[in-house]
């Protein structure tokens, strides 16, 4: 599950966040994960769950769904976390798999990804 894979993944790098692990534990939907990744923005451990998460929801996701996610707000705030963290090698693989997947074939998404700064 992703709960359980996060939690081993914030204890393996030796920090936890317990705040920041509960927000994405209980993330009922991407809104939630959205919003735990503004909240925690600063905790690089808490976003590369946060993103583990989303890339979990969105494995083969279609182009309905690609728009939900969009609308959500999840390229502005990996935009955001992807610069915040820029020594990060698995947030910015993350990210990177995350945006490629949400602006494939969706013009709505790379518009954001753009204006978000998230690609160049």
């Amino acid at each position: 599950t992703v709960a359980k894979a996060t939690k081993e993944h914030v204890e393996a790098d030796g920090e936890f966040d317990a705040k920041g692990l509960r927000a994405v534990e209980s993330a009922t939907g991407i809104g939630a994960l959205v919003a735990t990744m503004h909240e925690f923005v600063e905790s690089r451990v808490v976003l590369e769950s946060a993103c583990l998460a989303v890339q979990d929801m969105n494995n083969e996701c279609d182009g309905e769904h690609k728009a939900r996610v969009g609308n959500a707000g999840v390229i502005e705030a990996l935009a955001v976390a992807m610069k915040r963290h820029t020594k990060s090698v698995k947030l910015q693989l993350l990210g990177c798999s995350i945006l490629r997947n949400l602006t494939r074939s969706n013009d709505e998404n790379k518009a954001r990804a753009q204006d978000a700064g998230a690609v160049e």
